[in-house]
């Protein structure tokens, strides 16, 4: 069972605050709060939301298998999130976490804004079952620099999803070309249309139809970018 990295001073009211929330009286072992925190946070934290925006600094659960949105917005004390079976990651999920830095996430769908605006995040491990990126979802991560998508499948990367970003090395997914409706999906990062530069992989199969592409060759041929095949 995953577990959640909570100080212990905030232990006890934690356990009251699931205990409202569930209507169960009776005292919890640790290993039942746990278990409870799970269903209530990832759906709703409407009622241990206090507490938790104040300690939480590990997320780490391999039962849950949704975010809500907004779950975590705005979590000052959040730095590591280790999400292996969940399905989705909610709108707004995980805004401004100021202090998350690592994120793994086995999400097929990660929601719109879910991680504007976290600036400390520098890894994040997309899973090769993720097939879609909401809107800005890591707008304003200006420490996240590589952005590894070679084993995912998705297909579109939309409008401002990395901008304001550190990104400046990109890979592709291997095996579905990734359209690009907008530029502005990477405006104000090094492998913008007027950035300084990095390096964006590409599948050999795919190299003629990202360098015609009439969005992506905005990208390719900034001047500044540099393309490889793999």
């Amino acid at each position: 069972m995953g577990m959640y990295a909570i100080t212990d001073t905030t232990l006890n009211a934690l356990a009251d605050a699931v205990r409202s929330k569930t209507g169960d009286t009776a005292l919890l072992t640790t290993e039942e709060m746990i278990a409870d925190i799970n269903d209530i946070v990832v759906y709703n934290n409407d009622v241990v939301d206090g507490i938790i925006q104040r300690t939480l600094e590990c997320l780490e659960t391999d039962t849950a298998e949704f975010v809500a949105d907004y779950a975590f917005y705005g979590n000052p004390s959040l730095q590591i999130v280790v999400l292996p079976c969940i399905r989705s990651v909610g709108d707004y999920a995980f805004f401004d976490c100021s202090n998350l830095d690592h994120v793994s996430c086995g999400a097929t769908k990660i929601g719109a804004y879910a991680f504007y605006g976290c600036d400390e995040l520098i890894e994040f491990k997309f899973w090769e079952n993720l097939k879609e990126i909401g809107y800005a979802a890591f707008g304003g991560c200006s420490a996240l620099e590589t952005v590894n998508l070679k084993e995912t499948s998705i297909s579109t990367i939309l409008p401002n999803t990395f901008s304001d970003s550190g990104l400046r090395e990109l890979w592709l997914p291997r095996n579905i070309f990734c359209s690009l409706p907008a530029v502005s999906a990477f405006v104000g990062c090094p492998i913008g249309q007027s950035g300084s530069g990095g390096v964006i992989y590409v599948p050999l199969k795919y190299r003629v139809q990202y360098e015609s592409n009439a969005m992506w060759s905005r990208i390719i041929n900034n001047g500044t970018n540099r393309i490889v095949t793999y």
